[in-house]
């Protein structure tokens, strides 16, 4: 009697466990999803309170990684402005205006 309730157990146990088994790719994607929001929330830290050259060394790098994200593209833009390295920040500005995805406040 003993046994058979320890074996149930175990059974169902296995197949909770089994049932509870994610794909890699499923969870590469969550830990994607969250990156991305840590990753825009530093972005908006660096654009408000960083260092101006820390900032432009931060959205190099980033923009390096991904370099069709346009929101990457006009934080480094705006970067080399408060950096006051003006003709970086139009040739940056200019890469963001020309971006599929620009909007019109970009252009002004």
């Amino acid at each position: 009697m003993r046994r058979t309730k320890i074996l149930t157990a175990c059974l169902a146990g296995a197949v909770f466990v089994a049932g509870c088994e994610k794909n890699d790719d499923t969870v590469e994607r969550a830990f994607q999803d969250v990156n991305v929001i840590d990753e825009s929330d530093l972005s908006d830290v660096m654009l408000t309170a960083a260092n101006p050259n820390e900032a432009v060394a931060y959205f190099s790098r980033t923009l390096a990684s991904d370099p069709d994200r346009i929101d990457i593209k006009r934080g480094l833009a705006t970067s080399y402005v408060r950096a006051k390295r003006n003709s970086e920040g139009v040739a940056a500005w200019k890469s963001v205006t020309i971006h599929p995805d620009a909007l019109p406040a970009d252009s002004v």
